[in-house]
């Protein structure tokens, strides 16, 4: 057996297939192998899952291109090495090259951008600081079924014959999960200008909006970009040194003219929008108030830029709700939000599980005295997705705002964080700044059944290159009963992976995606020997081992490219 040493240019079009082993002229290449590791090639696998935000839903994000951009853009691939970032069934591995070191003094940033067909636009900024994998999570609203805390409203409005528009009010209906009235009204005799400055014509405007309210997480999860915004412009300048948005709710509007898209009009919109009462202004603890104003940004989707446009101010209206008003001068994400930044403290989260030691995944939240959300900042970036806690995590939160907060750990992405039924843990109100660190207590109930755990080993068949390697790559696994949603992600590395705590006489499903291809199976847990069904591509053995009390699995896929 020899090593076969490949430049980096290679490597480039395998980079899906990650840091791995390549092994050739083997005619069994699952047994009696020299094992020969070539590794340093690939950091910082990202896996990118774009979800409905209504977790009910079957309709999902399909097929569609990524835009990226921003400072460290040209050295992000997709994992098999292609500069093209398509999205396939919602997902997509992103990876890095060795030369790419990043750390907290040298972070690798960029931004992602996207208009899945059905679905608002999503854009979201990637700060990463560590050489390690990780797992996004990125939730879209479906205009014709909008998650619980948002509304939306698709429709056509016929123009003058000059290209202009009587004057329109376009109310976004509200429901019983969402009641916060909002709209937006477009004045009269209004033109409508592209992106390049031309003012459009035709028959009739197309709109598309979405109010995301703070009335529940599921609607919070939709903000475009995140709330710990990296690139962002002031009133006089970029603001430095990290901080977060505080929102009272925010708007996704993009029209159309045919097929021209619009950017900008000869008349500012007017929109109003009901807020919730449980907003507090960070920097004075109070709640808010008739006669406040609350800053609004804009943000560039194709850059992750969010920039200050100016206030709106908050009034009583006929119902008696404060609402907010403001003027929006051109199209993009429409954020009303408070702007803090942190304090030089950091905070120690401590987790300790109750009942069962088994690692679960959770939501955890940063909530003001009152349940409104606080950034993401104020965690490392996994938090923004489901987290499997363990017994004895810790995890540091480095930069920590100056406010009375506490941390809830929730059921569920959709519900409220403050909803008894949806809240599992929480802690009392601290200060970040001065607490240095804190327990988090999560009670779990014990296990119903028995449980074993698993040990999977992957090898990839390469058509092109004729030989085997072992896989380093996201698996995927769910019980086959149970939603998508409920998936559990597992990085692999050189063809090896273990997971703990599956249950006994339960019937799993794994998968993984490799350049737009899904590979899966299914296998149950049981103490017997079985063989893999072969579902899509992916196909292999499960086998118990008493001396282990473990269920080994071996499976492969086959690819023509690699």
């Amino acid at each position: 057996m020899k090593t076969i040493k490949l430049p980096i240019f290679y490597f480039l079009t395998i980079l899906s297939l990650g840091v791995f082993t390549i092994f050739n002229g083997c005619k069994n290449p699952a047994e009696g192998i020299k094992i020969t590791t070539t590794s340093g090639f690939l950091k910082n696998q990202m896996l990118i899952q774009f979800v409905n935000a209504k977790e009910s839903s079957s309709k999902q994000p399909a097929t569609f291109e990524l835009t990226i951009s921003g400072k460290n853009a040209n050295g992000i691939y997709t994992s098999g090495g292609k500069k093209q970032l398509m999205v396939y069934n919602g997902v997509i591995t992103l990876a890095m090259l060795e030369s790419v070191q990043p750390s907290e003094s040298n972070p690798i940033e960029f931004n992602i951008y996207a208009k899945p067909e059905g679905f608002s636009p999503v854009s979201k900024t990637f700060v990463i600081t560590r050489n390690e994998p990780s797992e996004h999570i990125i939730t879209l609203v479906d205009y014709s079924d909008p998650s619980e805390g948002t509304a939306s409203l698709v429709s056509t409005i016929n123009l003058n014959t000059n290209g202009t528009i009587p004057e329109t009010k376009i109310v976004i209906p509200t429901t019983p999960e969402t009641p916060l009235k909002s709209e937006v009204k477009v004045k009269e005799g209004t033109s409508f200008i592209s992106v390049d400055g031309d003012t459009l014509k035709g028959d009739n405007l197309k709109s598309e909006i979405v109010y995301h309210s703070t009335l529940t997480e599921g609607s919070l999860n939709t903000f475009p970009g995140g709330f710990n915004p990296a690139n962002i412009q002031g009133p006089t300048g970029p603001l430095e040194g990290g901080g977060t948005f505080t929102t009272a709710g925010f708007f996704s509007i993009n029209m159309k003219i045919g097929d021209k898209e619009v950017k900008s009009f000869t008349e500012p919109l007017e929109i109003k929008a009901e807020v919730a009462d449980n907003i507090s202004n960070p920097e004075t603890g109070n709640p808010i108030k008739e006669g406040d104003s609350i800053p609004t940004w804009s943000l560039n989707e194709e850059t992750g830029e969010w920039n200050f446009e100016g206030n709106a101010v908050l009034v009583k209206n006929a119902n008696g709700k404060l609402e907010a008003q403001f003027e929006a001068a051109h199209l993009s994400a429409w954020n009303i939000d408070f702007y803090t930044g942190t304090c030089n403290s950091s905070l120690t989260v401590n987790f300790r599980l109750t009942g069962s030691t088994t690692p679960n995944q959770y939501w955890v939240r940063l909530v003001s005295a009152n349940g409104g959300y606080l950034s993401g900042l104020y965690t490392n970036t996994s938090w923004s997705s489901p987290v499997t806690i363990s017994n004895n995590m810790v995890e540091v939160i480095p930069r920590v705002p100056n406010q009375q907060a506490r941390i809830v750990v929730l059921k569920n992405r959709g519900g409220s964080a403050t909803d008894p039924n949806n809240i599992i843990a929480q802690t009392a109100l601290f200060n970040p700044c001065s607490q240095g660190s804190i327990i988090v207590t999560i009670p779990q109930a014990p296990p119903t059944s028995p449980i074993l755990n698993v040990d999977v080993n992957t090898l990839v068949y390469c058509q092109k290159r004729k030989n085997n390697v072992l896989y380093t790559g996201y698996f995927s696994v769910r019980e086959k009963t149970a939603a998508a949603s409920t998936a559990q992600n597992y990085y692999m590395v050189n063809g090896a992976l273990s997971f703990a705590n599956l249950k006994e006489g339960v019937t799993y499903v794994i998968s993984t995606v490799y350049e737009g291809k899904t590979y899966n199976t299914e296998f149950a847990v049981t103490k017997n020997s079985t063989t893999l069904p072969n579902i899509s591509g992916l196909t292999g053995t499960a086998t118990y081992v008493p001396a282990t009390n473990k269920l080994k699995i071996d499976v492969r896929f086959s690819t023509p490219e690699c």
